[in-house]
């Protein structure tokens, strides 16, 4: 069995860069358990008369969404050299810098398409849709789009 024994200035190093990482984690994964999009699908399975398949399939396609996304990201990370240095990497800002402004834009063009007050939004297709899904349609939709 081996002992690992290290310095108490080592392991204050160690805490540091933990805290680092889950501050930079932390509201990705907030932003992933609360976005609204998941949550209304899950709802709106729970009242389908298929709701068991559905849920199972819904969270399967999860699960399978997010690891494939996170495993696209470190690939795209790895090639990019991203972390190769002890800090984060010119590809790295850049990469955050170009997402931060895609998303910018899509917020705003979102914003534009919000309803004048008095008007009522019309309910999205996918919404109305989830009755007629089966199993393997809510694992395809959740897999491709609806986990992100």
């Amino acid at each position: 069995m081996a002992v690992w024994v290290t310095s108490p200035a080592a392991a204050r190093r160690n805490g540091q860069q933990m805290g680092k990482t889950i501050d930079g984690i932390l509201p990705l994964a907030l932003g992933v358990a609360i976005s609204p999009v998941p949550i209304i699908a899950i709802i709106l399975m729970l009242i389908t008369p298929r709701a068991r398949a559905n849920g199972a399939g819904f969270v399967l396609g999860w699960v399978l969404g997010l690891a494939a996304a996170g495993g696209i990201v470190l690939t795209i990370a790895n090639a990019a050299g991203v972390s190769a240095s002890g800090g984060p990497s010119t590809a790295a800002y850049t990469i955050r810098l170009v997402l931060g402004i895609v998303l910018l834009l899509l917020a705003a063009r979102q914003w534009r398409g919000c309803p004048r007050p008095g008007e009522s939004a019309p309910q999205p297709r996918w919404m109305v849709a989830f009755d007629r899904w089966g199993a393997t349609a809510i694992k395809g939709a959740c897999t491709t789009g609806l986990t992100w």
